[in-house]
């Protein structure tokens, strides 16, 4: 079982392999990454979060179609990602939203300036 990590329930009459959820630790780590790097002008965390949820579809799809067979405890850190993964597209969108709106009143600055300079250079013209 490549990349799987298991774990043996014993009860009275039987083994059980647990094995984790597939995804869990990737969602789980792509999620804290997106939150981590959402300072990073908000496109890093972005796609972090986005291919984390895009992920951890797969991982709970096999979760609810056999509960079984999987540990809680990986389950619990597919969650865990999820919500990361949202937190963090919430503080990249915010950010990134920021970031936008900053440059669009940046170029409105800009256009706005050059326009009362050539204003300015034709009211000159005119006087002399």
């Amino acid at each position: 079982m490549l990349g799987y990590s298991c774990l043996i329930k014993m009860s009275d009459t039987n083994q059980q392999i647990l094995i984790s959820v597939p995804n869990a630790n990737t969602t789980l780590v792509l999620g804290i990454l997106s939150i981590i790097s959402c300072i990073c002008y908000g496109l890093p965390g972005l796609i972090f979060a986005l291919i984390a949820l895009w992920i951890s579809k797969y991982g709970e799809r096999k979760y609810r179609e056999q509960p079984g067979i999987y540990t809680l405890s990986s389950y619990n850190n597919l969650i865990a990602g999820k919500t990361c993964a949202y937190i963090g597209l919430f503080f990249s969108s915010l950010y990134l939203l920021i970031i936008l709106i900053y440059l669009l009143m940046f170029g409105v600055g800009i256009f706005t300036a050059l326009q009362m300079e050539d204003i300015l250079r034709q009211l000159q013209e005119m006087q002399e």
